[in-house]
């Protein structure tokens, strides 16, 4: 009698525990799919300013506009992740799209690099439409291929995001001591003032890349190491949905970063949302 009055407490005890876990999952779909959103409306907008903005239809903004479609890409297909049950295409076009969104910020740096360093008399000459077209093209094929022939591997993908994450950071650090030493620097006064307030606003994306891309990165290798050890799925599961968060957030926070920085797009926003009105 007494084993089995145990049997039905541990059974409604887990019943309960079981109800939790369902629970807390909704509540993390809805938030995972409300930043989803957000992030494709935000990264859309952006995306759209600048193609029907005359003053952000700059060649370097060629690169911002490919970091906001793979944005709004990567937030689409951690959506559909959920919604397909982990299609294995799916979860290719979205590390396709995760990969393709650091070489975007990669390829922003390497910009200000020849901007603002090695060659900021020859800027014009050599980031033109031609050069950034091939960049974009290129960088869409290899990142498919890459991925494909990595085949989904947490370590080779962690690996990719840390050398983007040395570069970008490494990148930044020259620019930005270069800036602060005038006499390295041949720009002009305004145009060295305009430098510094991009290099803070693309400094600011970098860091929150590091940040989120840093944590995922870990989060990952301890999934890993604690798997192999302990084989609890569970718990690997669960950091990599709490991956899937950093994700999101990453892609939301540089549209609300462009809104806040650059006077350029809170201008065109404005200005669009006028004739809207109109």
């Amino acid at each position: 009698m007494e084993e089995s009055k145990t049997s039905l407490n541990l059974t409604s005890q887990d019943l309960d525990n079981g109800v939790g876990i369902i629970n807390g999952f909704i509540v993390y779909l809805v938030l995972i799919n409300v930043m989803c959103v957000f992030s494709i409306l935000a990264n859309s907008f952006v995306l759209f300013l600048i193609l029907a903005t005359k003053k952000l239809r700059r060649v370097q903004n060629v690169f911002v506009s490919l970091l906001a479609f793979a944005d709004a890409s990567s937030s689409l297909f951690i959506i559909l992740v959920y919604t397909l049950s982990f299609n294995l295409f799916v979860v290719y076009m979205l590390n396709v799209c995760l990969v393709l969104s650091h070489c975007s910020i990669a390829c922003i740096a390497i910009d200000r690099y020849i901007a603002l360093v090695w060659a900021p008399m020859k800027y014009h000459l050599i980031v033109t439409k031609k050069t950034c077209t091939i960049a974009v093209i290129t960088v869409i094929i290899f990142k498919a291929v890459f991925i494909a022939l990595a085949e989904g591997s947490t370590f080779i993908l962690a690996m990719s995001t840390m050398v983007y994450m040395i570069l970008n950071t490494t990148l930044y650090i020259t620019i930005y001591k270069t800036i602060c030493n005038n006499k390295d620097c041949v720009l002009s006064t305004q145009k060295l003032k305009k430098g510094k307030k991009m290099l803070i606003t693309f400094c600011v994306i970098v860091l929150v890349f590091d940040i989120t891309n840093g944590l995922t990165v870990l989060i990952h290798s301890v999934g890993l190491i604690f798997v192999a050890s302990t084989d609890d799925a569970t718990t690997h599961f669960l950091l990599y949905y709490i991956s899937f968060c950093l994700m999101s957030v990453n892609a939301l926070v540089n549209p609300i970063i462009y809104w806040f920085r650059l006077t350029e797009f809170r201008k065109a926003a404005k200005e669009m949302a006028c004739i809207q009105v109109g």
